[in-house]
């Protein structure tokens, strides 16, 4: 049986390569495993490995431009040359990621595909622009900077005959990461956001898979997060967990590594006042107020009642208890976890990895990696003991 070889997707977002060399004639047995060709796209080089032991016998010259699941080669059982690609039948598409991409490729990544169509250019227009190689995300960007307009066409397969036909100052679609109690806070505060609106909630425990919250459903698990963010699925994510800090900065390290944007997710009775810096990903709940001049970093989350005073500096991945007050010009590390009820001092420094238990006041510099405890100051007993 002969085994026909595809060019293979390498890149998520790039739908052609360029096979830069053989590595074996025509007519030579490999074994599986062994490296056939070199191929190589705008972002990475990649070795061709055989799939199957045969004769190999190529269908492509090298140095020419091939699409996702074009047939390049074959392995064929004997020595006699197999049948062309023309006869070979290949696929008509492959499954990147769950969804289809026509066999052959395009003339644009998928993310291209996606800004292009929310900023109404003609891909086909731009593609005889730029001669037929394959346009990026990138291109597209420059072309909208620079002012340039493709002729737009009318558009027939939107997807959102809203949205999609007029992106302008829409409202910020966030998919919410987690789907316990800290999903509900962010919820509710993300329905009373005029600007945002949650499209979908992503959770890894099966009971959970199916159901919803406030009406939005439970759409799949955390490492559905790349695939929903490539189909344009929404504008940035926020992540519900409250508690557990590594799990949070798990799931922020993953969104920026694959280059998805955090949304800060601020209740509208907040007040957030002049000259405040603030990073992305925070979670800032009801009648949390935070002071002139304090930088607040990224994927904080701030419960309910607190108040980061004036010229305070937060890190990253801090979260905090209900009633946490801070004084002015207090300085606290990342990855610090607050209980509720908590009094810091003016200038108090409080050191990353650390822990404040409920009801503590600080009056000095907390050391990282410390742990904070206060000593139980009553006791309970029966009324009529």
């Amino acid at each position: 049986m002969t085994e026909y070889i595809h060019a293979p997707q390498i890149n998520v977002n790039e739908d052609q390569m360029v096979l830069v060399e053989w590595t074996k004639t025509a007519g030579t047995r490999v074994r599986r495993g062994e490296v056939i060709a070199v191929l190589e796209t705008s972002k990475s080089t990649y070795e061709l490995q055989a799939e199957a032991e045969g004769f190999f016998y190529p269908f492509a010259d090298a140095g020419i431009t091939v699409g996702i699941g074009e047939v390049i080669a074959a392995l064929a059982e004997t020595q006699e040359q197999p049948a062309p690609p023309a006869l070979a039948a290949p696929p008509e598409a492959i499954h990147v990621n769950g969804e289809a991409v026509p066999a052959g490729g395009k003339q644009w990544t998928k993310k291209a595909e996606l800004l292009a169509q929310r900023h109404q250019l003609n891909l086909d227009d731009v593609a005889r622009q730029f001669g037929g190689r394959t346009i990026t995300e990138d291109d597209i960007r420059g072309i909208i900077d620079s002012g340039g307009k493709a002729p737009a066409a009318p558009r027939i397969d939107l997807h959102d005959l809203v949205d999609d036909a007029y992106p302008a100052n829409h409202q910020q679609r966030v998919l919410v990461l987690g789907g316990g109690m800290g999903a509900a806070l962010v919820l509710d505060v993300i329905l009373r956001t005029p600007s945002q609106r949650p499209v979908g909630i992503l959770d890894d425990k099966p009971d959970l898979q199916g159901k919803a919250m406030f009406g939005v459903p439970v759409i799949g698990k955390m490492n559905d997060m790349v695939a929903l963010w490539d189909a344009g699925k929404f504008d940035a994510l926020v992540i519900a967990i409250s508690t557990l800090i590594p799990v949070r900065e798990k799931l922020y390290q993953q969104a920026v590594t694959n280059g998805i944007p955090l949304a800060n997710v601020i209740d509208p009775t907040a007040v957030i006042h002049q000259n405040v810096a603030l990073g992305q990903g925070n979670v800032i709940l009801g009648l949390v107020r935070i002071g002139t001049c304090s930088i607040i970093g990224n994927n904080n989350f701030i419960s309910a009642y607190s108040n980061i005073e004036h010229h305070n500096r937060l890190g990253d991945h801090n979260t905090f208890g209900p009633g946490v007050m801070t004084s002015g010009d207090v300085t606290i590390g990342s990855k610090v976890k607050f209980g509720t009820g908590i009094f810091v001092e003016p200038h108090v420094q409080i050191g990353s990895d650390s822990i404040i238990a409920s009801g503590a006041i600080l009056t000095s510099n907390v050391p990282p990696e410390s742990l904070v405890k206060t000593k139980a100051n009553f006791h309970i007993q029966p009324r009529n003991g």
